[in-house]
């Protein structure tokens, strides 16, 4: 190998290195971290999560391309894939960014909702490396997938060849051929698989709600703590329904659990807590519906009782603290507070040591 050959590689190496040491500073203390390569070396991702598992930092590698991008799905293949894309050249010399959704095979439209921020690009002696973060739960059901313990399946691609603005706020990029593969993985495991498809996914257990088996949107969509309580929160955890139609966090001091439900729906929505059993007969259930111009102008709650399979009745006195509703683009979310516990046999106690159903 040539000197000068030996020294770009070098260089490649050094700047990956120091751009991965840079998003350890970003995250400040991180709980967790790691990181894959393909097969012939032609992509690699790198990531670091903060010390509140709530957040994300990417540093990808790729030596041969001006355009490279990462998946994360459920599912296995690229229909239903979050993707992240960025591309550098002309017009993009400091790079440029879009937070994507695969509805199915093909290029990717742009999200709606915009939940990549990028942090740096650049290009030298041919390797693209870029950085970017996000949260792990965004809040949007639609055109995000979260990112949980149970893991994720991992995709990528790049081309040799930029992306080329189409005039309309978008890009337009060359296919990628043979350059993608995926691999299942936790992000939040300490690994670094050098294979593709070495882990098998895993099941969700039932919610501990003092214990997290996914992690917290973003700050601003967090629930929001109760003001009596005078309190510090302790704890921002959250669940998502396998099919993503349903999602919850929650947050707790001594006193008082406040929880933000999101669910892909116009019309009421519902959470129940039973200790005991996923039966629904035994079940405690907070119910909304969302704002309307009759009826429900801020939205309607209430906390009702399930003896068996039919409609919850509903309990006197009220033990559920309404904070807000909304109903945007189909997604219907709404906050409400309760004490962690309640005098009577009606009305559950949330128990931080076991699993609530």
């Amino acid at each position: 190998m040539k000197r000068e050959d030996r020294g770009s590689l070098y260089n490649s190496f050094v700047f990956g290195l120091l751009s991965f040491l840079l998003l350890l500073t970003i995250a400040k203390v991180n709980c967790t971290g790691g990181s894959y390569t393909n097969d012939d070396g032609s992509w690699s991702a790198h990531w670091v999560v903060d010390e509140n598992v709530t957040r994300i930092n990417y540093t990808l590698i790729c030596p041969q391309a001006r355009w490279c991008a990462i998946g994360i799905s459920n599912t296995t293949g690229m229909p239903n894939t979050d993707v992240y894309w960025a591309t550098i050249g002309t017009g993009c010399t400091n790079g440029c960014y879009s937070d994507r959704y695969a509805y199915t095979t093909g290029q990717p439209t742009l999200d709606n909702h915009t939940d990549l921020y990028p942090i740096s690009a650049s290009l030298v002696n041919g390797t693209f490396t870029w950085s970017f973060w996000r949260y792990l739960q965004t809040g949007d059901l639609i055109q995000d997938i979260p990112i949980t313990s149970a893991g994720n399946w991992l995709l990528w691609a790049w081309s040799s060849k930029s992306g080329t603005p189409t005039g309309t706020g978008d890009y337009s990029f060359p296919y990628h051929n043979s350059n993608r593969g995926e691999i299942y993985l936790s992000f939040l495991d300490n690994i670094s698989p050098s294979t593709s498809h070495t882990q098998t996914p895993t099941t969700t257990p039932s919610p501990s709600f003092g214990a997290a088996i996914s992690n917290s949107p973003s700050p601003s969509r967090s629930p929001n703590s109760n003001s009596d309580s005078g309190s510090p929160i302790n704890s921002t955890l959250s669940y998502t329904e396998p099919d993503q139609n349903w999602y919850t966090s929650w947050e707790f001091d001594e006193e008082n659990i406040n929880f933000t439900v999101v669910c892909k729906t116009s019309g009421w929505c519902a959470l129940g807590i039973n200790p005991g059993s996923e039966s629904m007969a035994g079940t405690a259930i907070y119910w909304a519906t969302p704002p309307n111009s009759a009826s429900c102008p801020n939205g309607c709650f209430s906390n009702r009782f399930a003896t068996g399979f039919f409609q919850p009745g509903q309990l006197s006195p009220q033990v559920i603290t309404p904070i807000s509703a909304q109903l945007v683009d189909g997604i219907f979310t709404w906050k409400f507070s309760r004490p962690i516990t309640i005098s009577g046999n009606q009305k559950k106690r949330i128990d931080d040591t076991t699993s609530n159903k």
